[in-house]
């Protein structure tokens, strides 16, 4: 049985020789999949998924100040991530906070805050393979001959690293 928090209630009969086969009440089959490694399991129903956590604490989002990628974590953004940046110097020394809003997918489309490291927000917009970001002073951005990232510096003295993933997903 698999009792939700919601009401709902599966009652499972594992059915055939094969480990992980069900059937439910109404004779349709379940699939156990165990995509979730030592965290839990999943069960495929025909028409949703269950995904079985052992212990649902680790699906709670940290509080604010054990999260590394705060004030970005919300579900206003598609992603979170720490960015190489630095001032001063293209060393890329730290790493700073980022909230990814993202076009269409794998469409190259994507608005990056990001808390720098003097605690203020710089906005960088990706869109048909420019860069742009509003209000900055004077932009320079490239991407080396190999490289899976761009290299965004503002005003010879912020400087950022995104990686393709951050822009395109993945």
């Amino acid at each position: 049985y698999i009792d939700r928090s919601d009401g709902i209630s599966h009652a499972l009969q594992p059915t055939g020789e094969a480990v992980g086969n069900f059937r439910d009440l109404h004779g349709n089959t379940v699939y156990r999949q165990s995509g979730l490694g030592k965290a839990g399991l999943i069960f495929r129903l025909p028409d949703e998924s269950i995904y079985l956590y052992w212990n649902a604490a680790s699906l709670e989002p940290l509080p604010e100040e054990d999260n590394p990628t705060a004030p970005y974590a919300t579900p206003e953004y598609d992603a979170t991530t720490l960015l190489p940046c630095s001032l001063g110097d293209a060393s890329h020394g730290q790493r700073c906070p980022a909230g990814i809003r993202r076009g269409p997918p794998a469409s190259g489309v994507a608005t990056i805050h990001v808390q720098t490291p003097n605690g203020s927000e710089r906005v960088l917009e990706f869109a048909g393979g420019e860069v742009t970001s509003p209000g900055a002073g004077k932009l320079e951005w490239g991407r080396q001959k190999d490289a899976s990232e761009w290299e965004v510096g503002i005003d010879g003295r912020e400087f950022y690293r995104v990686p393709d993933a951050a822009v395109y997903g993945g």
